[in-house]
C-alpha cells in the first residue's frame, strides 16, 4: 500500500562565518525526520548551495544560485553572526539578497513561505570583527524590525540547533496547513513511500510482513538497532546539554546576589525563564524521539526473535548470524539498562527543584514528563530484550535446533 508524503524543502542562506551553524541544520533536518515529519507525513530537505547547486555562468555567482535554486523552497532559515557578506549588484550580500527573494514571495502570497530568521550574540574578541561588515549586519537587524520579521537571538553554536529544532517542531502545523491551502501549487512535492505499519521495506525490497525470511529479518533487526542507538545517543547528549546549560545558568543566577546578599529579582527572573527556555528546548528536542525510539527498539528485538525460530528449520549448525544478532541484543540492553541509573539522578534533580517561575514550573513539569516517558517504555524494551535474548542463547547453546 502507498500513502503520499509532503516533501518539504528548507533553504538555508548566511555568510561564511556561520558555517558550523549551516552544518547543525542538517542534523537537525535529520532528527526531525525520524521523529515528528514521519508522523505528520512530512519529509524535510535541506537545500543548501553545496548540494543543490552546480557550476554555471551568469552576471555573477549569485545571479547563477537564484536561477539554479529558483526559489524552491517552503521554509526560509536565514543566519548572521559578524559578518554580511559580498555585495552582488542588487543587494548587500548574497545572504540579503536570497532575504529579498523570500520576502517577496511572502508579500506576494503569505501562505507560500515560512521565513525564519536567527541573529547571533556571542562574545567575539574585537581583532576579529571586521567594523564595516558587523555594521551592515546591525543595520539589517533594524531593516528586519522595521518590516516586521521576528528574530531570534541565539548565544552559541551550542544554542543554535536547539532553537531551529524547537521553532521547526513549532511550524509544523503551519506547514501542513500550508499544503492544504496550497494542493495544485505543491503537487509535485509528493512523494510515494511505503506505509510501515503495512508493509516493511528491507534491502530495497518490500513485503508483507509475515512474507519476511531469516536473512530479512536478520537485516531488519540490525538496521533497527543501529538507529536505535543513534536516537538514543542524540537523548544522552540533549540530556547532557541541558544539564551544562542549567550549571551555567545557576552561575548567572549566583551572580545576581549583591555582595551584601541582596538579590537583584528582577534579573534573576530573566535569568531563570531563560533556564525555563532551555528546558522547553529539552522537550521539544526529546518528547518526539522516545515514541520512535521505543518502536525501533521494539521492532528489532521482535525480528530478532522472529529469525531465531525460523533458523531452527535450518538444517545446518552456521550460528554466526544468530551469535551475531545475541551480542546486539545484549549490548543493547545493558545499555539501556546502565543508564537507568543517571537518568534517576536526573530525573530527582529536576523534580527537587524549586517552583521559582510560571514558565519554569511548566517547562519543569513537561520535562518530567518526558523522562518518566522514557524510563517507562525502556523498562518495557528491557523486558522484551530479556526475552529475545533467552531464546537466542538457548540456540547458541544448542538446546534448540
Amino acid at each position: 500500500m502507498r500513502r503520499t508524503v509532503r516533501l518539504v524543502r528548507i533553504f538555508v542562506a548566511s555568510p561564511d562565518d556561520v558555517a558550523t551553524e549551516r552544518a547543525s541544520l542538517e542534523r537537525v533536518i535529520d532528527e526531525i525526520n525520524m521523529t515528528w515529519a514521519r508522523t505528520a507525513g512530512m519529509h524535510l530537505e535541506f537545500v543548501r548551495l553545496e548540494t543543490h547547486t552546480y557550476p554555471g555562468v551568469g552576471s555573477n555567482a549569485q545571479e547563477v544560485i537564484n536561477r539554479q535554486l529558483a526559489d524552491d523552497y517552503e521554509v526560509f532559515i536565514g543566519i548572521l553572526g559578524t559578518r554580511f557578506g559580498t555585495e552582488t549588484g542588487r543587494a548587500g550580500s548574497g545572504t540579503e539578497e536570497e532575504f529579498d527573494r523570500a520576502y517577496s514571495r511572502w508579500e506576494a502570497n503569505p501562505e507560500s513561505v515560512r521565513i525564519m530568521f536567527y541573529l547571533k550574540d556571542a562574545p567575539v574578541r574585537p581583532s576579529e570583527i571586521d567594523v564595516e561588515q558587523y555594521a551592515k549586519v546591525l543595520k539589517f537587524r533594524e531593516r528586519l524590525k522595521n518590516q516586521g520579521v521576528l528574530y531570534r537571538v541565539y548565544e552559541d553554536v551550542d544554542d543554535f540547533p536547539n532553537r531551529v529544532r524547537l521553532h521547526l517542531g513549532m511550524q509544523g502545523p503551519e506547514i501542513e496547513q500550508l499544503f492544504a491551502l496550497n494542493d495544485a501549487s505543491y503537487s509535485t512535492n509528493q512523494v510515494g513511500v511505503s506505509t510501515a505499519s503495512e508493509q516493511t521495506v528491507v534491502g530495497g525490497v518490500q513485503a508483507e510482513d509475515d512474507d519476511l525470511g531469516f536473512l530479512e529479518l536478520i537485516e531488519l533487526s540490525s538496521e533497527s538497532f543501529v538507529s536505535a542507538t543513534e536516537l538514543a545517543q542524540r537523548f544522552t547528549e540533549a540530556m547532557n546539554y541541558v544539564g551544562q546549560r542549567a550549571e551555567s545558568r545557576n552561575a548567572e543566577l549566583q551572580d545576581t546576589q549583591s555582595s551584601a546578599g541582596a538579590a537583584d529579582i528582577p534579573r534573576g527572573r530573566r535569568v531563570i525563564n531563560r533556564m525555563a527556555d532551555d528546558m522547553e528546548q529539552f522537550v521539544a528536542t526529546t518528547g518526539p524521539i522516545v515514541p520512535v525510539l521505543a518502536g525501533m527498539l521494539k521492532a528489532g528485538f521482535d525480528a530478532a526473535g522472529r529469525a531465531a525460530i525460523i533458523w531452527t528449520d535450518f538444517q545446518n549448525d552456521d550460528k554466526g548470524d544468530i551469535e551475531e544478532t545475541l551480542e546486539n541484543v545484549r549490548s543493547l540492553r545493558e545499555s539501556i539498562e546502565s543508564s537507568f541509573g543517571g537518568l534517576a539522578t536526573f530525573r530527582a534533580t529536576v523534580a527537587t527543584l524549586p517552583r521559582m517561575t510560571t514558565p519554569f514550573n511548566r517547562a519543569r513539569r513537561s520535562m518530567l514528563t518526558v523522562l518518566d516517558s522514557y524510563t517507562s517504555e525502556m523498562t518495557g524494551t528491557v523486558d522484551l530484550a530479556h526475552e529475545t535474548q533467552v531464546t537466542l542463547q538457548r540456540i547458541v547453546a544448542g538446546e534448540a535446533k
